[in-house]
């Protein structure tokens, strides 16, 4: 799955130059309830920050790459809008969601705890690169990126998908049935495909209480022979501390991307 595409890989290069020349003492964090949703489902994210060092003015900008490789950022929360932009253009184009944006000495704070919306239909399917970048008061106000005017960036991938259904689905096992924090788990999927691009090359990917298993059928545009095709697969977990996990089975094939199957997983 495509997590960044290259204008937004260009920010994050940009950051690094930055912290290379100055050391940044502010870092930014960016949390969802969730990394794949499916129609129906609410959406939220929370950006937060923490400053171990002096404190600053400072300039936010929040937005997400979309899964056609566009850019938008966020210009409002209450209505939720935003605009368009490409990120290798003048970066005074960009719109900020925040500007001279206090920054205390020693602070740990919540800079966005309102962005919530649910997914509903008209949205595309696919990765959404949700992100948030820390700047100097009025920085990029001169048309440059120079080092040190980006303090801070986050990056969080969000999964938008449609539900399988019939054969497009799968049943999930998990062993041992009534874990402990010092077990090993095995998750094993299983299910009948409706053709020959089963599911295939579990990649698991855990963040926070939600463990998430990709799959993979055919590309786009591969032939895949009309046949019901039986299909399981096994995905090791390390051990986890105790508490309510969500799992949740991903599948990318043939331009479709579904959530396949979730269950709640309960760990004493």
């Amino acid at each position: 799955m495509r997590l960044l595409t290259w204008p937004l890989w260009i920010l994050c290069v940009a950051l690094s130059a930055a912290v290379s020349v100055t050391p940044a003492s502010a870092q930014l964090t960016i949390t969802a309830n969730q990394t794949v949703f499916h129609p129906g489902e609410n959406v939220e994210v929370t950006v937060g920050l923490d400053n171990a060092g002096p404190g600053f003015f400072s300039d936010v900008y929040v937005g997400a790459q979309l899964p056609d490789g566009s850019t938008v950022l966020l210009t409002s929360l209450s209505p939720l809008a935003g605009a368009v932009v490409s990120l290798s253009g003048d970066p005074r184009s960009f719109p900020r969601l925040l500007t001279g944006f206090p920054v205390l000495e020693g602070s740990d704070l919540t800079i966005l705890a309102s962005l919530s919306f649910p997914f509903s239909g008209p949205l595309s399917r696919g990765d959404y690169g949700f992100f948030a970048a820390l700047t100097g008061a009025n920085a990029l106000q001169d048309g440059r990126i120079d080092p040190g005017d980006l303090i801070a960036v986050a990056v969080q991938t969000l999964t938008f998908a449609d539900l399988g259904t019939g054969l497009k689905t799968a049943t999930i096992g998990i062993s041992p049935s009534a874990p402990t924090p010092g077990d090993t788990l095995s998750i094993r999927l299983s299910g009948q495909w409706p053709d020959s691009c089963r599911p295939q090359n579990p990649q698991l990917r855990v963040t926070g209480t939600e463990i998430r298993i990709d799959t993979f059928g055919g590309a786009q545009g591969a032939v895949c022979a009309a046949v019901v095709t039986p299909w399981e697969l096994t995905a090791p977990v390390s051990p986890r501390p105790a508490g309510t996990y969500r799992v949740v089975v991903v599948n990318s094939s043939q331009g479709q991307l579904l959530e396949l199957a979730q269950t709640d997983l309960e760990i004493e």
